[in-house]
């Protein structure tokens, strides 16, 4: 994988979505700035294309953490 490459293009797509004025879900946000970890990391690279797989096929995300109320 070309990791500067996939880096680049995940910045230039985050300040693109930032310029709409539509709210980013965070999951997208999260994958989006977390490139340089997903490089270092396999395990976790998997785990976060997973999550956001399922987000753009269903629209459902669970980060994890249970809601409190």
């Amino acid at each position: 994988m070309d990791w500067p490459v996939v880096d680049r293009l995940c910045d230039e797509l985050e300040r693109d979505l930032d310029t709409c004025n539509d709210d980013i879900p965070e999951i997208v946000a999260h994958f989006l700035s977390d490139s340089d970890i997903r490089a270092r990391d396999a395990s976790y690279g998997e785990t976060q294309r997973d999550a956001i797989r399922t987000y753009l096929a269903t629209g459902d995300y669970f980060d994890g953490v249970a809601v409190p109320w």
